[in-house]
């Protein structure tokens, strides 16, 4: 017999895979504007840098005792020269009465007659400092624009100015600084590290790649690497470097499996060259972290269509939870575009459903068809068997043939009788 087949569900069909497969591209494309891998730079203490200016800088702040109280003692005198005003300011800051410093540091300038560049961009670098503290920026940038118009090498200034823009949250004119002091401190890897992070967010990913990549070459070899690995990992992911980030953040997991969607971005990397499996496991993993979860859902949904022997219910069930997610890290983009994936699936699944209906309407058509033209011929059959089941008799024909004769001979004798 005969078995009837089942036509195969929609989401056994082709046309889901192509749809998730568009979907991919998409997700990889629009990576860059994904708040979720952006990272947000740290300004940190605002008055950092004008401290340790201030701390390194300040006579009073670094020696013993013995001096400062000597120093203190000095600073009760009435002030009358440059000298008494730099002393007098030295104690305010060691007591962090920076308004009582900074009337002080205006003194000096004002008295001071030049002779001592040094001590002049000094004076400048530390109102600069005292202006920061002190919650004015706009005169501290001017204060430390001067100290730079003295000495274009004073490398402190720039990063005092850098720590203003942090505050301000103006990436470009933070790289600006930050990239200025690094040409005089190429050594420190914290600055360049900040830097990358401003470029970041600048959209310069080229930019940030390179300060990452000179971090990673000129670390010593005891130098704990994971974080930068991790930042590495994810700026290539920017540039489209799937193969390269994939590498640097499987390096940061094997140190530190606790970094912010780092499951997650290995898996966008595995997606990337069709690894949707491996791209699961990974998003399962963010999931169990409760890490980037609407990302996270949304991505495994799709990489689960792409499958082989994919289970249609369950990468629905992620679609869902995607477009239902309430939590503070939502992202609108991302409901929207599960809501519209899923409401593209249901639209697919009616047009399978009228297709198969249609279809199994054919294939009873046929079978009816068929069982009549089979009731048919076997009807056919059964008359054939029964005359083929009575044969004639020898000479039958024949005889009766005769008797027909023999009548009609009689009929016509009979006129020829009547004449005699």
């Amino acid at each position: 017999m005969n078995e009837t087949k089942v036509p195969k569900k929609f989401h056994q069909k082709p046309r889901v895979r192509i749809t998730a497969g568009i979907l991919v591209a998409a997700l990889l494309l629009s990576l860059g504007a994904n708040a979720a891998v952006g990272i947000r730079i740290q300004p940190g203490d605002q008055t950092k840098a004008a401290t340790n200016y201030l701390v390194d800088h300040t006579k009073y702040v670094i020696e013993g005792r013995l001096k400062r109280l000597q120093e203190k003692v000095r600073a009760l005198q009435e002030p009358t020269k440059v000298e008494d005003y730099y002393r007098l300011a030295g104690t305010q800051i060691a007591q962090e009465d920076y308004t009582g410093a900074l009337s002080s540091m205006e003194q000096c300038l004002s008295i001071y007659s030049g002779g001592d560049d040094a001590l002049y961009l000094d004076l400048l670098m530390k109102r600069g400092c005292l202006l920061v503290l002190l919650g004015q920026d706009d005169e501290a940038l001017q204060a430390l624009d001067q100290a730079l118009e003295q000495d274009q090498e004073q490398a402190d200034a720039y990063l005092v100015k850098a720590q203003i823009y942090a505050q301000r949250e103006e990436t470009e004119p933070l790289a600006l600084a930050l990239e200025a002091y690094l040409e005089l401190k190429p050594e420190d890897s914290q600055i360049r590290a900040l830097l990358a992070q401003a470029m970041f967010t600048a959209e310069d990913y080229k930019g940030a790649t390179e300060q990452y990549q000179e971090i990673l070459n000129t670390a010593p070899p005891d130098a704990d690497l994971t974080e930068t690995a991790y930042l590495y990992g994810l700026t290539s992911i920017q540039l489209g470097n799937f193969s390269t980030a994939e590498k640097s953040l499987k390096q940061a997991l094997a140190k530190d499996n606790t970094l912010e969607g780092i499951y997650y971005y290995i898996g966008v990397c595995q997606m990337s060259r069709g690894d949707y499996a491996g791209a699961v496991s990974n998003m399962t993993a963010s999931i169990q972290q409760n890490s980037l979860l609407q990302l996270s859902h949304y991505t495994r949904g799709v990489c689960r269509l792409m499958t082989e022997d994919y289970d249609y219910e369950v990468a629905v069930e992620d679609l869902q939870k995607a477009a239902d997610y309430k939590g503070t890290d939502a992202d609108q983009t991302v409901t929207q575009q599960a809501k519209d994936f899923l409401a593209e699936l249901a639209t697919a699944q009616e047009e399978a459903d009228r297709l198969a209906a249609e279809e199994a309407e054919r294939l009873a058509a046929e079978k009816a068809a068929a069982a009549e033209r089979a009731a048919s011929q076997e009807s056919s059959d059964s008359g054939s068997e029964q005359s083929a089941g009575q044969p004639q008799q020898p000479g039958e024909n024949a005889a009766e043939s005769n008797g027909t004769a023999s009548v009609q001979g009689e009929e016509l004798q009979e006129p020829a009788g009547d004449q005699s």
